[in-house]
């Protein structure tokens, strides 16, 4: 990939990213920040369960206490940073 790719999808990535703040912004009208987390994490779940099968990969006992605990501490992360955007104006 050339420079100036990597610097379009960079921009790219980052207007996407930046646009999910006023996305979550009005969601957090309707819904609860923890409920909102919480879809969140389902969605992203679903999605993860077909990869792992077409991927095949072979799970072990510390892949799934390493990924429950950055799991758990990425959620409680979302959490603050959603709490905070519900409570801004």
């Amino acid at each position: 990939m050339k420079q100036w790719q990597a610097d379009i999808w960079l921009v790219l990535i980052t207007v996407i990213w930046g646009c999910t703040f006023v996305l979550a912004k009005t969601t957090l009208d309707l819904v609860d920040p923890i409920l909102f987390v919480a879809a969140r994490f389902w969605v992203a779940g679903l999605v993860m369960i077909p990869l792992l099968i077409v991927m095949r990969c072979r799970q072990t006992a510390s892949m799934w206490r390493d990924g429950l605990l950055t799991g758990a501490l990425l959620g409680a992360a979302y959490i603050a940073q959603t709490i905070g955007l519900d409570l801004t104006t």
